[in-house]
């Protein structure tokens, strides 16, 4: 006798996924349509300017057998140009056009509402797609959309920005700020496990904590004049480890060696299979984006919650922010100083760069604002030691 399957009923994320899927798909409807009849329009107009210039063209040619070189003439006709310019400009801005159409119809932001501070024990479709759920979605497009309204909670509505830091009922625990914070946080430690792999795999990295100390007297001889010039701090926070490294390779006595012509080969053979083969990144652009989303967000709810949040729900989570972008600022910096040892460089790391450029601005908004009071903060000298050379201020 066959047992009857069990069937899985739909979760919340099912219908969420299904409704946004169906809002997707309304709108490259929307999208298709407007730019079927927009190409339509471009494709007459083009043929019909295209007309005149295939005639003028022939022209030209079969006048060189009758006129002579007189026909060329014809190249500094004024309509002639018009109707070429008319041509080339008119699909550019088509082109332009059509993406424009298409990230305004397909692409537009779509607002997630927050929980509410009471508990809804039969919520409607409509209650249960929340900002708290779709950040945790699986489906990459809808997280795309889940983190971009995230960020413009943080940065332009205030209204939506202070049910962030209300407090839920029965219990009054601060349940939306902790899950937005908790989210942005895992993708953050996320980028740092991914970034400490990949450092750990170029040559040098097990080794790069071990030559952090002080410069001893052997390093010392062999700084060059300009060097000793500098003050001590500068000097040991610029020559150390890959920058004293490359250093020592540069003035040492160099000495004709047969195998300088092969390496030198090898280089720029490895630079041409670089140029044609596809480069993977270190972070995707897609995870590069979502973090920088996540940071934007994070230091800008600290930023506004100096004056916004009555509960003080941000304040008791600001070391803990803080620390994390400290320690993902030093994993990329030690990534860096490893990529600095490396002959040949690489554009992998564009989005490395950016997601640190991000978080170097949060600290300085986050500093900005509660410069004052972070000595008062349970963090670490070290994280300290961080924050000053970031923001170039003291503490």
């Amino acid at each position: 006798m066959l047992s009857p399957q069990q069937v899985r009923l739909p979760t919340v994320h099912d219908k969420i996924l299904d409704w946004f899927h169906g809002v997707i798909s309304v709108r490259q409807l929307r999208a298709s349509i407007c730019v079927g009849l927009v190409c339509a329009f471009t494709f007459f107009a083009s043929l019909i300017a295209l007309q005149f210039s295939v005639r003028s063209i022939f022209r030209l040619f079969s006048g060189l057998f009758t006129n002579g070189f007189s026909s060329l003439l014809l190249l500094f006709n004024i309509s002639f140009n018009l109707y070429c310019l008319v041509i080339v400009f008119g699909q550019l801005f088509a082109t332009k056009v059509l993406l424009k159409m298409s990230r305004q119809l397909v692409m537009k932001p779509i607002s997630f509402l927050l929980p509410p501070p009471f508990v809804v024990h039969t919520p409607t479709p409509e209650q249960t797609r929340t900002l708290t759920n779709v950040l945790d979605s699986q489906d990459g497009l809808l997280k795309l959309f889940a983190f971009t309204d995230l960020r413009r909670i943080a940065w332009t509505d205030r209204n939506r920005r202070l049910e962030v830091f209300s407090l839920s009922q029965p219990g009054g625990h601060p349940r939306n700020w902790t899950n937005v914070s908790t989210t942005c946080i895992n993708i953050l430690e996320r980028i740092r496990s991914d970034l400490e792999v990949a450092s750990s795999r170029l040559p040098g990295g097990p080794c790069l904590d071990s030559d952090m100390g002080d410069m001893s007297e052997e390093d010392l001889v062999e700084v060059d004049r300009e060097m000793l010039m500098m003050p001590h701090k500068s000097r040991k926070q610029l020559y150390s480890s890959a920058v004293r490294q490359r250093h020592r390779v540069a003035i040492r006595p160099a000495a004709r060696r047969p195998e300088i012509v092969n390496q030198q080969q090898y280089i720029w053979l490895k630079k041409a299979s670089s140029l044609l083969a596809d480069e993977s990144f270190v972070v995707s652009r897609y995870n590069a984006h979502i973090a920088i989303l996540a940071v934007e967000s994070l230091y800008m709810f600290v930023f506004e919650s100096y004056q916004e949040d009555r509960y003080g729900v941000v304040l008791k989570d600001l070391p803990r922010i803080i620390g994390v972008f400290v320690q993902l600022i030093q994993t990329i910096d030690k990534f860096f100083r490893l990529r600095a040892n490396q002959t040949i460089t690489a554009n992998s790391d564009v989005t490395v760069r950016q997601i640190d450029a991000a978080l170097q601005a949060g600290l300085l908004r986050i500093n900005g604002k509660f410069g004052a009071h972070l000595g008062a903060l349970n963090l670490s000298r070290e994280q300290l030691q961080t924050i000053k050379m970031v923001c170039q201020s003291d503490i």
